[in-house]
């Protein structure tokens, strides 16, 4: 399914030299579709079976690029040109214009669904299992499609059966032929770099991918926005020991046009889903949580709303299934900028710099990038700044500053320049809850429902919901979505009714404000020291353990900054409760620490890790 998404990214524009180019006049993408308000339900694409997610993308492709041309009015004479257009950028056989009437009336009326471009029958491709003969064929297929003679997806197609015809005549066997669509989709499937490096060879291809990261100018706020991370010049000291605990990750989304920046996540989260997504609902819910946490700061921040596109680097975080699948549903492009080429993402550079230089120029504890200007400067002695302390610090120079004041060159003000774009064309407005961008950002996983509900990584969820839909199935597997950052409850696939339910933890007090980072900490030791028999009791015990280690690794002097950095990690997410009142809450009494003594170096794969030295 994840090749599926290719058609969403824009690596091939050939339509940007002529009828794509941005103009002063063009309306941002949203401007052509009438919004429909309905009723929020935990439902999107993922519902459907993955040939019907390709052919819902398949349709939303088209339309994308239809709406792109700035089309007045869908008839048959308007419709004639751009359809030749663009089937030479998507392949393939071109609808015909009342197909493309019938696409886009829909996505309308739907107001602006991707689900409304589901074909509403299977094309019963569902129950086509090849075997690993047939797709063995299926790919010498594609070997052929991808040939310097370029024949069509109607040869190809032709070329597998005549594959096929020929493997059941001398063996006897009865596979049936894929159809034209399988085909079609497999095809598509092939990212545009790769089709290129087949046709015209790796030079052609490195070039047509250098022209995608090309600047492009912007007319509207919100049309491109520019997402990194870096972590900050700066080491944070622990609030209760004052001792250095590292430098914290900065991830910003800035927008091109604008200047402004429209959100960001700080924290010891290294660049991960999480970052990425708690930045990206940053930028599209308003910043009403800036009055409330940082009541000193009297200036507005006015930008939010959805990005038309994201400029972002190939870090995997940008390609996990939960943020590309967000992005799908919000119809948000991704574009990847090109490996080694940050001046190609220019703005978002622009912004490190100035905050490096500005903020933290004279900052104790500031940490310089390059070693030759520390001369006897030490960063960790000098550090004084909290991770709190930090964050308001921060909210005060976005806002109040950098927002609000003229650049170098006096030639922009972000927060002026927001409110005279808007005033032409408005950025469009998230019209459900934070929880319905939750939903969106959920990674897809496939469990087993049983009778004791289901159970993801030793941890069970279970509802009355769920009951009733074993009731009527029985045991079988099941998909649903988790929350990277909360693993109190998960969102279960009905697939009798099309939507999702969300089912808690049968563990309410464990889970709450879990992580699963977190949760593959307390896993890892629990297997470690307590063995693979363990239950909710454990886990606790290991949860206040961990603690305990973490608190001591924080205040031991001679503990290594990066231990300290990760175990601050683990108490930013924490919330900080203390392990007595876990203790209180449960009725468990502590048992003797087996690990705690000067001895341990112990590490754990997930980036986490606390290393105490021999005293």
């Amino acid at each position: 399914m994840a090749n599926s998404f290719d058609s969403l990214f824009s690596d091939n524009k050939e339509l940007s030299k002529g009828a794509l180019n941005n103009t002063a006049n063009e309306k941002p993408f949203h401007a052509y579709i009438e919004t429909k308000k309905t009723e929020e339900n935990f439902s999107d694409i993922t519902v459907f079976s993955e040939d019907q997610q390709s052919d819902a993308i398949h349709r939303y492709s088209w339309l994308k690029e239809l709406y792109r041309l700035n089309i007045k009015a869908f008839t048959q004479n308007s419709l004639k040109d751009p359809i030749s257009q663009i089937q030479i950028i998507l392949g393939g056989h071109a609808p015909n214009w009342r197909t493309l009437i019938r696409w886009h009336k829909s996505y309308q009326n739907s107001g602006r669904k991707l689900i409304s471009l589901v074909p509403k029958k299977s094309s019963g491709n569902n129950t086509l299992r090849l075997s690993n003969i047939a797709d063995e064929l299926l790919q010498k297929a594609m070997n052929r499609l991808l040939s310097v003679e370029r024949p069509s997806i109607a040869d190809g197609h032709k070329y597998l059966e005549e594959l096929i015809y020929l493997h059941n005549k001398n063996t006897g066997t009865k596979l049936v032929a894929p159809s034209y669509e399988s085909v079609r989709r497999k095809f598509n499937a092939i990212t545009p770099y790769d089709k290129k490096l087949a046709f015209e060879g790796k030079a052609k291809a490195k070039q047509e991918f250098n022209k995608v990261g090309m600047i492009l100018k912007t007319s509207r706020a919100l049309e491109c926005v520019e997402v990194d991370h870096t972590p900050l010049d700066l080491f944070v000291i622990d609030e209760v020991s004052n001792l250095p605990l590292g430098r914290p990750y900065l991830t910003v989304f800035k927008d091109r046009h604008t200047k402004s920046i429209t959100g960001y996540y700080i924290g010891f989260e290294p660049p991960s889903i999480v970052s990425v997504g708690y930045g990206l609902k940053n930028t599209i819910l308003p910043k009403a949580w800036m009055k409330t946490d940082f009541p000193d700061i009297k200036k507005e921040w006015s930008a939010y709303g959805i990005p038309e596109q994201l400029v972002v680097d190939n870090g995997s975080e940008f390609w996990s299934g939960g943020f590309v699948n967000m992005c799908l549903e919000l119809n948000i492009d991704i574009k990847q900028n090109p490996v080694r080429k940050p001046w190609l993402k220019p703005s978002v550079e622009r912004f490190f710099g100035t905050l490096n230089r500005s903020l933290f120029t004279s900052t104790p504890g500031k940490s310089f990038s390059n070693i030759f200007e520390r001369e006897d400067y030490d960063p960790q002695k000098y550090a004084v700044l909290t991770l709190a302390v930090l964050k308001e610090v921060l909210a005060v120079w976005v806002v109040e500053i950098y927002q609000h004041a003229p650049n170098s060159r006096k030639t922009d003000i972000p927060e002026l320049n927001w409110n005279k774009a808007c005033e032409k064309f408005p950025p469009l407005k998230f019209e459900g809850s934070e929880s319905k961008l939750d939903f969106y950002m959920g990674n897809l996983h496939k469990s087993t429902l049983r009778k004791e509900g289901i159970t993801f990584k030793y941890l069970r969820y279970h509802s009355d919901e769920l009951a009733l839909i074993r009731a009527n199935l029985g045991d079988h597997k099941i998909q649903y979505k988790y929350l990277s950052d909360d693993l109190s409850y998960i969102y279960v696939l009905n697939n009798e009714e099309q939507k999702y339910i969300r089912v808690p933890a049968v563990d309410v007090e464990y889970t709450e404000n879990l992580s699963l980072w977190e949760h593959k900490v307390h896993l890892k030791y629990v297997q470690k020291y307590i063995g693979e028999s363990f239950n909710l009791g454990d886990l606790i015990e290991a949860r206040i353990k961990i603690r305990n280690i973490v608190e001591d690794a924080v205040s031991n002097k001679k503990t290594k900054i990066t231990g300290k950095k990760r175990a601050s990690r683990y108490i930013e997410k924490d919330g900080g409760y203390s392990p007595e009142s876990l203790i209180n809450k449960t009725e468990s009494k502590k048992e003797s620490d087996p690990i705690n003594n000067d001895d341990t170096d112990w590490d754990f794969d997930d980036s986490w890790s606390v290393d105490i030295n021999d005293s």
